[in-house]
């Protein structure tokens, strides 16, 4: 969280200020701003020191933070898409695949999330990592049409992963 200079711990001689309800009260002195905010009972606070001149705004202070607060946790959960993943085995059968193929296939298009497609090898599996390939080629191939690789196919270890995004 941003901190905010308040009050009498303002340093600059102007300030350009800004109301209570958002109205531009032009350039002014920064002793007048401070009496301007203390004869409504409210708090001088500097929004922007480095525009020139410094941008203030006269308001309560503890609901100012409040908003700002808000927004900050507004901001972060709007737009971001989840990664949701799915396992799959090299020896998956026909319908568990195709069963994950679509859930992914919802994920992407309604949710707008990121689908990540892991192939966990177990034992002596990983000696045949053309077999977990091959499921990867058929998920990305059938998910082409409405998402792109984020992450082609990687092995790590003992799981081979890809990562779908939804197209722009």
């Amino acid at each position: 969280m941003k901190r905010y200079i308040t009050n009498n711990f303002i340093r600059a001689t102007e300030l350009r200020v800004i109301g209570n309800q958002g109205e531009n009260l032009g350039v002014l002195k920064t002793t007048e701003a401070q009496e301007l905010a203390k004869s409504q009972g409210l708090d001088l606070i500097l929004v922007a020191a480095k525009a020139v001149p410094p941008v203030a705004k006269i308001s309560n202070f503890k609901k100012f933070l409040y908003d700002e607060k808000h927004k900050e946790s507004k901001g972060k959960t709007k737009g971001t898409g989840e990664l949701k993943e799915f396992k799959l085995s090299p020896n998956i059968g026909e319908g568990d695949i195709s069963f994950r193929i679509r859930r992914a296939r919802e994920f992407i298009t309604e949710d707008k999330d990121k689908v990540k497609f892991t192939v966990q090898f177990k034992g002596r599996e990983i000696a045949y990592p053309d077999f977990g390939r091959q499921k990867l080629v058929r998920v990305m191939a059938e998910l082409i049409d409405i998402g792109d690789v984020d992450e082609d196919i990687k092995l790590k270890g003992n799981r081979m992963t890809v990562t779908i995004r939804p197209k722009k």
